[in-house]
């Protein structure tokens, strides 16, 4: 744990997560546009995925609106914990044996 801080504390790492902290918010909002849009618009008959729009829709909310509400953005790791949750929630039961 010491040394975990310690590497935390480099001014290089430092830099290197405060880089990655944009690209994992940016793929995980990526992911759920192309969730949202599937093959809509590609083939004949095909929609737009209705739980998908709704799971973006509450995770940037919760991301953009964290800022507003506590001042301070919510975490990219606790992001990727909410939406590992809601996408369980919503999606688990539709891969059930």
């Amino acid at each position: 744990m010491v040394l975990l801080k310690k590497f935390m504390q480099n001014r290089f790492v430092k830099a290197a997560m405060d880089g990655l902290k944009p690209c994992i918010t940016g793929i995980i909002l990526s992911t759920g546009i192309m969730m949202i849009a599937g093959n809509a618009g590609l083939l004949p008959g095909e929609s737009v995925n209705i739980p998908a729009l709704c799971l973006t829709a509450a995770l940037s909310a919760v991301y953009f609106g964290s800022g507003a509400i506590i001042k301070k953005r919510i975490s990219p790791i606790a992001l990727i914990i909410i939406s590992a949750l809601a996408g369980v929630i919503v999606y688990g039961n539709r891969f059930s044996v």
